[in-house]
């Protein structure tokens, strides 16, 4: 599911769609939708970067401090429910060594970062934190930046799976994602804790379903013809049920927001 296209915001992008025509013509009357859009677009310019420099160093002190990384990636085996996107214990070492090194970590990161589908939900659910917070008035830059954050980066985690199991791009970088996936988890679930129990437990029940669905899904690209139509419809759990979570976590899962969201 990469997209590489870097003018998603573009004006050719947002004639190609019906809502995208509409902001263009709320600009021409400079109307608070399309300053609202403005907005989120100029700070998607400006603190993505931000975003993809702090969960360099996030995943970098993380894989650093492990000190039993097999276990690491055993245990992530076992969540996930395979053992196809974990390493081999005689693989980590030289692969964890050579990810210490904040310049070659960065680069993977953005690798998997590159994505239109994560590109676009970054101010999205900047845009939804905002509006909850102004219902409820409780402001709080800091926490802002944890849910957001530790949302996109769960959201994130399926791009370096999805390559891991197609096979099909990043080749040479396969082994490096394996490493980094279970730490990638780890960073978002920590997050999104700072939002409190009930918008934990939220997620976990997202990416519970969203793990049924990888695995459908990775059963749908083996063997297509032995799928069932339900299975098939199962398999968009891996992308509907974190989505879901995410947009009601943007509200903190406070009602009525979390439900609109």
């Amino acid at each position: 599911m990469s997209g590489k296209d870097e003018s998603v915001t573009s004006k050719n992008s947002l004639m190609g769609t019906k809502s995208g025509k509409k902001i263009i013509k709320q600009g021409l009357f400079k109307s608070k939708g399309y300053r609202q859009f403005k907005q989120y677009k100029e700070e998607y310019e400006t603190k993505f970067p931000e975003f993809a420099t702090r969960f360099t160093n996030a995943l970098l002190q993380q894989i650093k401090s492990d000190s039993s990384p097999n276990v690491t990636q055993q245990k992530f085996g076992e969540e996930v429910g395979s053992t196809e996107i974990i390493l081999e214990s005689s693989q980590i070492d030289p692969i964890k060594s050579k990810l210490e090194s904040f310049d070659i970590l960065n680069d993977r990161v953005l690798r998997i970062l590159n994505s239109n589908f994560v590109k676009m939900t970054f101010p999205v659910f900047n845009a939804l934190f905002d509006a909850s917070t102004e219902y409820f008035q409780d402001k709080n830059s800091e926490l802002r930046e944890d849910i957001v954050d530790g949302h996109i980066i769960a959201i994130d985690l399926s791009e370096p799976m999805d390559r891991i199991v197609d096979k099909d791009e990043d080749l040479d970088y396969l082994d490096d994602y394996k490493l980094m996936n279970p730490y990638i988890l780890k960073i978002s679930r920590e997050k999104i804790a700072k939002g409190g129990e009930e918008v934990l437990k939220q997620f976990e029940n997202g990416f519970k379903d969203a793990r049924v669905g990888q695995y459908l899904d990775t059963k749908l690209k083996q063997n297509p013809t032995a799928i069932t139509d339900n299975e098939l419809d199962e398999s968009y759990k891996k992308y509907r049920s974190v989505m879901g979570t995410a947009g009601s976590n943007m509200a903190l899962s406070r009602e009525p927001l979390g439900e609109i969201f």
